[in-house]
């Protein structure tokens, strides 16, 4: 297995970020793979990761 794509999306939904909701981050994330010449359809994606992080109260 070779890592094709590495990215981070922080701050959803926070007021500071450009980012509202993560309906709105995964596509972002799309168009950036695309835009880097990776297709979804046919590169064979086997794993997403996926960490939250809470340091509220």
């Amino acid at each position: 297995m070779k890592l094709r794509a590495a990215g981070i999306v922080e701050r959803i939904g926070e007021r500071s970020s450009p980012v509202a909701d993560h309906a709105q981050a995964l596509h972002r994330a799309f168009k950036m793979l695309a835009e880097d010449g990776i297709d979804l359809q046919t590169c064979g994606l086997v794993a997403v990761g996926h960490r939250v992080v809470h340091g509220g109260t």
